[in-house]
C-alpha cells in the first residue's frame, strides 16, 4: 500500500534536538533559521516549551536576567519576542519581576516549531545515541532510526530522572512523565561524565483559600492567568500531602490555604564540569552538544540562551553556519554563562549569572 505523503518521515538531518523545554525549542529554531535540517524530539509534544517548574522568568528589577533578555533579543533569539506576545508575560506587586502564563508560552513555542520551514517535531524517546560514520546514530524506543551531522542533548531533568515525593523515588522525568534512563545510560558509556543534579518544586495554592491582599506577596506568584493556582514560592515543604499543608498553615494569611500540587524533587543526571568547551560541544565528541539543564543552567532564561547557542553551533557542525561562534560574545552575560558552564569549579549545577551562590 503506497504510503501518504505525510506518513513519510526523514531519517537524515543535519540537526537533532533531543528536549523541546525551553531550551530545546529555541536550539531547534537557531539550527533551523541558520539553513540546518532539523528535527526537534519530545518525549510528549503537549509539554513542548513548557516551563515546568515556576512561571518566573526575571525575579526583580536588579536581576541581571533583564539584561541577559536583552542580549538575546539582540542575536535573534526567539523567547525575548514571545514575551512581547499579549497574554503570555506579566508582572506581579515585585518591580521588575517578569512571569509567564506556562501554558501560553508553551503553547506559543510549539506553534513557532510546528510552523518553521526546516524543522520537524515529532514525538519520541530517545534510546541510544551513538557516533556513526559520518555523525551521529540515534534510536527511539519505537525502534525509529535518525542520523544526524550534530546532536543536541537539551533532556532537562529526564536523563535518568527520579521523583522524590514523601519519602519515596519513582522513576520521572517530570511528575508522572518517564525519564530517558537509556539515553543517560548510553551517554555515560562513552565515558561522558554525568553528575547528580537536584531540583525541587514548590508547591501551588488554591487561590481561594488565600487572603487577597496576600496575592502580592512576594513569596506567591500567580502559575498562569486562566489557573485559580499561586505558586508558593520558597515555601517548599516535606512529608505527606497531609504534613504539607500543616506546615503551609503555619506561615501568616495561609491558615486556609489548600494545596492543588504538592511539593516534591527530581534528581536526575547533568553534564559535569569540564566536558565541554565554550560552544557547548562535548571535549572529544564532535557533533555532541548540551543545553539547558543538561549542561548545568538552572533558570529557564539562562536555559534558552544555552539552546540558543548549542544550535547556533550544532548547524555550523553540520555545514551551515559563517563561524563556530558565530557571533561575538565577548564582555556578555551569554560569554559569562558559557564560560561557567565550561570551566565553573563548583559543579554539577552551574550557577546563576547573578551571583556565585549556586542554584
Amino acid at each position: 500500500m503506497e504510503k501518504e505523503p505525510e506518513e513519510i518521515i526523514a531519517s537524515d538531518y543535519d540537526v537533532i534536538v533531543v528536549g523541546a523545554g525551553p531550551s530545546g525549542c529555541e536550539a531547534a529554531l537557531a539550527a533551523a533559521r541558520a539553513g540546518a535540517q532539523t528535527l526537534c524530539l519530545s518525549i510528549n509534544l503537549d509539554m513542548v516549551g513548557y516551563p515546568t517548574a515556576t512561571p518566573v522568568l526575571v525575579d526583580d528589577s536588579d536581576d541581571r536576567r533583564h539584561a541577559l533578555l536583552a542580549e538575546l533579543d539582540g542575536f535573534g533569539a526567539e523567547l525575548p519576542g514571545l514575551l512581547h506576545t499579549d497574554g503570555i508575560s506579566g508582572r506581579d506587586g515585585v518591580a521588575g519581576r517578569v512571569l509567564v502564563d506556562r501554558r501560553r508560552l508553551g503553547l506559543a513555542w510549539k506553534e513557532q516549531l510546528e510552523s518553521e520551514e526546516g524543522l520537524a517535531l515529532r514525538q519520541a524517546l530517545v534510546t541510544s545515541l551513538i557516533p556513526g560514520k559520518s555523525g551521529w546514530k540515534l534510536e527511539t524506543k519505537l525502534r525509529e532510526h535518525f542520523t544526524a551531522r550534530a546532536v543536541v542533548v537539551a533532556a532537562g531533568t529526564f536523563l535518568n530522572g527520579r521523583v522524590i515525593d514523601a519519602g519515596e523515588t519513582s522513576p520521572g522525568g517530570r511528575w508522572a512523565e518517564i525519564p530517558a534512563n537509556y539515553l543517560a545510560k548510553c551517554l555515560q558509556m562513552q565515558d561522558i561524565k554525568l553528575v547528580d543534579i537536584w531540583a525541587r518544586t514548590s508547591p501551588r495554592l488554591s487561590s481561594r483559600g488565600i487572603d487577597e491582599k496576600l496575592l502580592g506577596d512576594p513569596r506567591l506568584r500567580r502559575d498562569g492567568e486562566q489557573l485559580g493556582e499561586v505558586l508558593a514560592f520558597t515555601l517548599e515543604t516535606d512529608g505527606n500531602r497531609t504534613g504539607q499543608l500543616q506546615a503551609l498553615r503555619q506561615n501568616k494569611g495561609l491558615t486556609q490555604a489548600w494545596i492543588t500540587r504538592p511539593s516534591y524533587s527530581i534528581l536526575h543526571l547533568g553534564l559535569a564540569a569540564e566536558q565541554a568547551g565554550k560552544n557547548l560541544e562535548v571535549i572529544g565528541k564532535p557533533g555532541l552538544f548540551f543545553a539547558g539543564r543538561a549542561a548545568g543552567s538552572c533558570n529557564y532564561t539562562e536555559a534558552a540562551a544555552l539552546g540558543f547557542i548549542a544550535g547556533i553551533n550544532a548547524a555550523h557542525r553540520a555545514g551551515h553556519g559563517a563561524a563556530s561562534q558565530p557571533l561575538s560574545f565577548s564582555n556578555t552575560l551569554v560569554g559569562q554563562l558559557l564560560n561557567r558552564v565550561a570551566h565553573k569549579d563548583i559543579r554539577p549545577v552551574t550557577v546563576r549569572i547573578d551571583d556565585e551562590s549556586g542554584c
